[in-house]
């Protein structure tokens, strides 16, 4: 039996889809979530929500370490939203679960990650 194992997918669904390819099976190991791709600052959660440029800033106060500003100026974008801040996490990550689940091939065996939410995972699961 050929089994493929894959991590750290980080919403690349492209790559997800082809990772099974001359498989007879895929392991996922988790973190299919992307919140915010560093090397690519308009990808993710983070950015759908706040746009890039502010992407931008929260990972400049990141790697510069200036973790208390990077909090505060977080904080102070998620109190702008009309929605809670896990509402909207969470009705993001649910669009990037329906594109990536259905990416999976069949039979796909799959552990969630840190920056998942398995409590959601019920909901896009399918056979195999």
């Amino acid at each position: 039996m050929r089994v493929h194992v894959v991590s750290d997918v980080h919403g690349n669904s492209e790559a997800l889809a082809r990772a099974g390819d001359g498989a007879d099976a895929l392991l996922c190991l988790g973190d299919l979530v992307l919140f915010l791709d560093y090397a690519d600052h308009s990808r993710g959660i983070f950015p759908d929500l706040f746009g890039p440029a502010n992407a931008d800033r929260i990972v400049a106060l990141r790697t510069a370490r200036r973790f208390q500003e990077a909090r505060e100026f977080s904080g102070s974008l998620w109190a702008g939203l009309e929605q809670g801040r896990e509402q909207a996490i969470e009705a993001a990550v649910r669009r990037q679960y329906a594109e990536l689940f259905a990416a999976f091939p069949a039979p796909t065996y799959a552990t969630y990650g840190n920056v998942d939410l398995p409590h959601l995972w019920p909901e896009f699961a399918r056979d195999g």
